[in-house]
């Protein structure tokens, strides 16, 4: 083993002959490290931030499970005789929040519908215009008698 440092302590992954070396930090007292090294690249010592989320979702619960379900939506506990427990913060604040989600949600629905109908209004008066304009404009001569004989020539 090599030569121990104050302050440094070398440990050996048992099963695995890694060596991990593990500095204290002096300054922010015992119990905190400062840093962690490990010899091997095939141990990590940082938790994945997104550990099962991606098989909660697949699964179609959430990515996280405190966001919502059970655990988080229903009381901790109740009374003996079967009164519901009295609403807690966290269940109260969550509730206004989705309150206010909702009405948001409400609230750009309709804002969408008033813009759908009047951008359909909007492309019927075009059309309308259009259709003015159209008949307006000057006609050639004789195109209904050229239109009629095509039609007389075509049934005989």
């Amino acid at each position: 083993m090599p030569a121990r440092r104050p302050g440094k302590e070398i440990l050996r992954a048992p099963g695995f002959g890694r060596v991990v070396h593990i500095t204290h930090n002096r300054h922010a007292g015992p119990g905190f490290l400062s840093s962690v090294r490990v010899c091997s690249s095939s141990l990590s010592t940082s938790p994945r931030c997104c550990a099962g989320s991606e098989w909660r979702v697949k699964h179609g619960l959430a990515e996280n499970n405190s966001v919502y379900g059970p655990l988080t939506d229903l009381p901790d506990w109740s009374f003996a005789d079967g009164r519901p427990a009295p609403i807690q913060k966290g269940i109260a604040r969550r509730r206004v929040q989705r309150a206010e989600i909702a009405s948001q949600i409400v609230s750009l629905s309709h804002q969408m519908e008033n813009a759908m109908t009047q951008w359909h209004n909007k492309k019927a008066e075009m059309a309308r215009d259009q259709e003015r304009e159209n008949s307006m404009k000057f006609k050639a001569k004789g195109c209904r008698m050229k239109a009629k004989l095509q039609n007389a020539e075509s049934s005989s």
